[in-house]
């Protein structure tokens, strides 16, 4: 009644099960109700859609890629020109992002390996031209921390995020944890009983509304 009886779980735990979910049981000779806890990890891809990301407006040639889409030209009534423009803008920033700069994630894994490797081939010959290549190296691993840092708070919504910090392992939580409360892993159907399976939840989902 009072919600006395909780499931406290990490992050670890959400990455190993992503559908974990908390049954409150009948009280039997105590005010404590016992805990049914199942575990899952269903791996569910959700339809991608064309998201803006703000670390993108920090490239040199992003206003470019910008003004080149918004010139072609397109036929039709205002608005519908309008569209369209936006549309070629849309597709134009996805391939520039896949062409240019990629998987941030995996390329920060590779210059972070490639640091490793200059690192070592300067401690045994710092000369100048090894030097000016970990800068370089290093230079852009930054570079490509500070999009990634750029991308989690962004997806996290945190506005009250303190610049500088680097936890992208406290962003994945937010994310995880606003994804779980879009799901159903269970309705109730009008005469009481419950439906758990995915195909049943839809139909009946889509039943509900046709009545």
């Amino acid at each position: 009644m009072a919600r006395l009886n909780r499931a406290l779980v990490n992050s670890e735990w959400l990455q190993s099960f992503s559908d974990t979910s908390v049954v409150h049981l009948v009280r039997t000779g105590s005010d404590h109700a016992p805990l049914l806890i199942s575990t899952a990890n269903t791996q569910w891809e959700p339809k991608k859609y064309f998201k803006f990301l703000d670390f993108w407006t920090e490239q040199d040639d992003f206003l470019k890629v910008v003004e080149q889409a918004w010139q072609i030209q397109v036929e039709g009534g205002p608005m519908w020109k309008f569209h369209l423009k936006l549309k070629n803008v849309c597709k134009s920033l996805s391939s520039w992002s896949r062409n240019t700069i990629g998987n941030i994630f995996d390329k920060i894994k590779e210059l972070q390996n490639r640091l490793a490797e200059l690192e070592d081939r300067c401690l045994n010959d710092n000369s100048e031209c090894n030097r000016m290549e970990y800068n370089n190296v290093n230079a852009q691993l930054i570079s490509h921390i500070k999009n990634e840092e750029f991308f989690w708070r962004q997806k996290a919504g945190l506005k009250w995020y303190s610049e500088g910090d680097n936890n992208t392992r406290f962003f994945h939580s937010v994310i995880n944890s606003r994804r779980k409360k879009l799901k159903l892993t269970r309705i109730k159907k009008q005469d009481g009983t419950w439906i758990e399976n995915k195909d049943d939840i839809v139909t009946e989902a889509v039943a509900f509304f046709e009545q």
